[in-house]
């Protein structure tokens, strides 16, 4: 059975209120969706929220995924990404950048390996992180959404489009804005 059908098998059973099955979709999306809502709210506390809401959705509205719409990650992602948004709506825009959000972002950015064998190379790339986070954070929130579900979730731009429910086209321009908006703030 490929991983796509196990997957909407494990959704049918959580709509029968099997805990086991929950629990395994946990085990696997748990993680990853904490990631995305980590980056994108960049505060613990609302990570923890977020991601406590989206799963509840996931057990209380199993039997509204469609599997034929859209992958469980994709349907989750979405899930998290307008729970993000209202609370953008609602505060305007969260609080600056915690010390940990660089610390996250390092371990994923750098050319995937450890460059700071010195103490000049680790100031180096603290201080590069430290500008790509600040750079991210400047951007409006859904282009740092789409930077965020391509560059880190590894979304393909179908997938980003049915998270946040927009044509190919739309996203790859999307895209386009943020890198192009990304790289002035960084040079």
């Amino acid at each position: 059975m490929d991983r796509q059908k196990e997957e909407a098998a494990l959704v049918k059973r959580v709509s029968s209120h099997d805990a086991d099955a929950f629990n395994e979709l946990m085990l696997r999306f748990l993680p990853m969706i904490e990631r995305y809502t980590f980056r994108l709210c960049r505060s613990t506390e609302i990570t923890e929220d977020v991601v406590q809401e989206t799963f509840l959705r996931l057990w209380q509205g199993a039997d509204r995924y469609d599997p034929a719409k859209a992958t469980l990650s994709t349907w989750l992602h979405r899930i998290a990404h307008n729970l993000c948004m209202d609370l953008f709506r609602k505060h305007q825009r969260l609080s600056p950048l915690p010390d940990d959000w660089e610390g996250e972002l390092s371990d994923s950015t750098v050319n995937g390996t450890d460059n700071a064998n010195t103490p000049q190379s680790a100031f180096e790339q603290h201080r590069k992180t430290a500008q790509v986070a600040e750079a991210l954070d400047a951007l409006p929130e859904r282009q740092r959404s789409v930077l965020l579900l391509s560059y880190f979730q590894g979304f393909s731009n179908q997938e980003i489009g049915t998270i946040h429910d927009l044509s190919i086209a739309a996203v790859e321009s999307l895209l386009a804005r943020a890198r192009r908006n990304l790289t002035k703030r960084l040079l």
